[in-house]
């Protein structure tokens, strides 16, 4: 009936994540796609960011399980922004002495 119209997924380009809530613990030194990033303001420190990051931690019945979680991590905003175009990519996220990195 509207086949001959665009679709939203299509052509929509919202910078809003969404998923389930997780620890970046709960990924660290596992493979996970990574699909975005958003910075935003902190609503425990005044003044200061954080990054919101979106992962697809495996697919079940081919339905990918979206997961966000929340880092001021500067290694990770710095890894992932610039490599931002490439978007998704599959990566591991380590933590490393007192930093968490992308391998």
């Amino acid at each position: 009936m509207f086949q001959d119209y665009p679709k939203y997924c299509e052509f929509e380009n919202d910078e809003f994540l969404k998923g389930d809530k997780i620890k970046i613990d709960e990924i660290l030194n596992k493979e996970v796609l990574i699909t975005g990033i958003k910075k935003e303001p902190s609503k425990v420190k005044k003044g200061e960011t954080y990054n919101k990051i979106q992962v697809i931690t495996e697919y079940i019945d081919d339905i990918p399980q979206y997961k966000i979680f929340f880092t001021t991590s500067q290694v990770l905003e710095r890894q992932i922004m610039k490599y931002k175009s490439k978007l998704p990519f599959c990566a591991v996220i380590i933590k490393q002495n007192n930093y968490y990195t992308l391998t």
